[in-house]
């Protein structure tokens, strides 16, 4: 039962980082949701990967100006999650300005904070 309440939890906070922080245009969220030490693999990744202390305030201060310098009319749908054990895997939609991208994310979860993502998408016509 432990493990249920946790992955709901897990998936909670992707949630909130996809549509509270992203969507909504609340790069506040990031401290309260990702690890100082977050790490992102993936298409456009390298500004977000982290290789010493010093670039961790960095790699935070990354996400937050992408959320800050997104396009007004972005909106992230969460299309599927699947939760186990200290990873969620979230299929998702995004749109802006005429256009559409589906993803796969893989974001591990350590200490109740997004510590690491590996993500796909590619880009379609809407």
């Amino acid at each position: 039962r432990k493990d249920v309440n946790m992955s709901e939890a897990n998936k909670e906070l992707v949630r909130r980082f996809f549509e509270d922080a992203y969507t909504g245009g609340n790069p506040e969220l990031v401290d309260e949701i990702m690890s100082p030490g977050y790490l992102a693999h993936g298409p456009g990744a390298e500004v977000l990967t982290l290789e010493s202390d010093g670039a961790r305030a960095q790699g935070l201060e990354a996400v937050k100006n992408s959320i800050e310098n997104k396009p007004s009319d972005i909106e992230v749908l969460i299309d599927q999650q699947v939760a186990e054990g200290d990873t969620v895997v979230s299929r998702i939609t995004m749109s802006a300005g005429g256009n559409s991208w589906v993803a796969v994310a893989f974001q591990r979860i350590e200490n109740s904070k997004i510590v690491e993502t590996w993500r796909i998408a590619n880009n379609r016509r809407a």
